[in-house]
C-alpha cells in the first residue's frame, strides 16, 4: 500500500517491531548491497513502474501485490560497484540524519521557551534591568484591539487557475509559519472577488483556522504584495499597533492555548470554532514593549528554524538529483 508515492524504507533498527500487514518486510540476499537497494527501490523510474502494475482506483489506496512485485526485472551492477554507490548514499542519509536532529532540537528548545514565556516563569526586563509591568487579563477581542474577520463562502466554480487572488483555506496553515508560495495554488478572478466582497490579507495579519484538528492553529502573513482572501474556515486577526502580532501568533500555538480553543469547537458534520467564540478566547498579555521582545525572539529562532529546513531541503534535494544521475 501507498508504494506508488514511494513508502518504501530501509530499517536501521536493532531491535524486533511489527509493521501493519499492509507492508511486506524484504531482507537483502547474495552480498546485494542493502543501501543501494533501498535507495535503487525508492527511484522515480521504480515509482513509476509500480504505478503500471498497482491496482486500486484511489490514488492513495493503490496495491501493489508482491505476486507482482516479486518479478519486476531490473539491471544491477557489480556488488563493488553496488558498495560504492550504496556507501555515497548511507553518508549522504547520515547528513540529512544530523540536520533533522539539529532541527529537532531548536524546535525542542522553541517549545521550552515557549513554556517559560508565556507561563510568565521567564520575563524579558526594560533597558534599565526593571521588570515590566504585570501581564493583563482579558479576551481576544478586549486585548487584541483589532479585528476578527471570517472568510468567505468560495464555491468550486469560483475557484481559478490563473486567478488574480490567491486563496488561502485551513490546509495552507502551518502551525507558526509564514506563508509562501508552495503553501498555495487555488485562486480566484476578479469578477468572483467583486461579488465575495472578499477580505483582503495584509501584511502582519493573523490566519487562524476554525476547523478542528486542531483548531486555532495559525500563522502569519509576511511582507508580500500578493492580493489574496481566505476561505470561510480561516479567521483573520488584524492587530493595531497596540498590540505584536508575532506574539500573539506566537501564544495561540501553545499547546495550551491550542486545548483552549479546541474546547470551544462545535458541531456535527463541519466542526469549527464561530467567530464569536474565537473572540471569547482567554488571553493574558504583557504590555506592547514586552510584547514586542517576546515576539522579536521567537521570530529569530522562527528565521533559525526555516534555515535550517531550508538545508535539509537543500539536502535532500541534493540526494535526489544524484539518485536520478546514478539509477538512469
Amino acid at each position: 500500500m501507498n508504494v506508488t508515492l514511494g513508502a518504501i524504507d530501509l530499517s536501521n533498527y536493532n531491535y524486533n517491531l511489527a509493521v501493519s500487514g499492509y507492508y511486506h518486510v524484504l531482507k537483502i540476499i547474495n552480498n546485494f548491497n542493502v543501501s543501494f537497494v533501498a535507495n535503487f527501490l525508492k527511484t522515480n523510474r521504480m515509482i513509476t513502474h509500480y504505478k503500471k502494475i498497482a491496482t486500486g482506483t484511489l490514488i492513495e489506496k493503490q496495491r501493489v501485490h508482491f505476486s507482482e512485485f516479486k518479478n519486476i526485472i531490473k539491471k544491477f551492477p557489480s556488488i563493488k560497484e553496488q558498495q560504492k554507490i550504496g556507501d555515497f548514499f548511507s553518508k549522504l542519509d547520515r547528513q540529512i540524519e544530523l540536520e533533522e536532529q539539529k532541527l529537532e532540537k531548536l524546535e525542542e528548545q522553541k517549545k521550552g521557551y515557549m513554556q517559560q514565556i508565556f507561563s510568565q516563569e521567564l520575563r524579558f526586563k526594560d533597558e534599565n534591568g526593571n521588570e515590566y509591568p504585570k501581564w493583563e487579563e482579558g479576551t481576544i477581542k478586549s486585548l487584541v484591539h483589532g479585528n476578527i474577520s471570517d472568510g468567505n463562502w468560495i464555491e468550486k466554480e469560483h475557484i481559478s487557475k490563473t486567478g488574480k487572488y490567491r486563496i488561502i483555506q485551513t490546509g495552507n496553515i502551518g502551525i507558526g509559519k509564514y506563508l509562501n508560495k508552495e503553501n498555495n495554488s487555488k485562486f480566484i478572478n476578479q469578477k468572483d472577488y467583486d461579488e465575495l466582497k472578499a477580505n483582503e490579507i495584509y501584511s502582519g495579519d493573523i490566519l487562524i483556522s476554525r476547523l478542528a484538528a486542531p483548531a486555532g492553529r495559525s500563522m502569519i502573513m509576511p511582507d508580500i504584495n500578493w492580493r489574496m482572501v481566505t476561505s470561510v474556515d480561516v479567521a483573520i486577526i488584524r492587530p493595531n499597533k497596540l498590540f505584536d502580532p508575532y506574539f500573539l501568533m506566537s501564544m495561540l500555538n501553545t499547546d495550551k492555548k491550542l486545548y483552549d480553543i479546541s474546547k470551544f469547537v462545535s458541531g456535527s458534520s463541519h466542526k469549527r470554532i464561530s467567530r464569536k467564540n474565537l473572540e471569547k478566547i482567554k488571553l493574558i498579555s504583557p504590555e506592547i514593549r514586552e510584547q514586542q521582545k517576546i515576539g522579536d525572539f521567537f521570530r529569530k529562532i522562527d528565521e533559525l528554524i526555516e534555515k535550517q529546513n531550508q538545508k535539509i531541503d537543500g539536502l535532500k534535494e541534493r540526494k535526489k538529483g544524484f539518485l536520478q544521475k546514478m539509477f538512469v
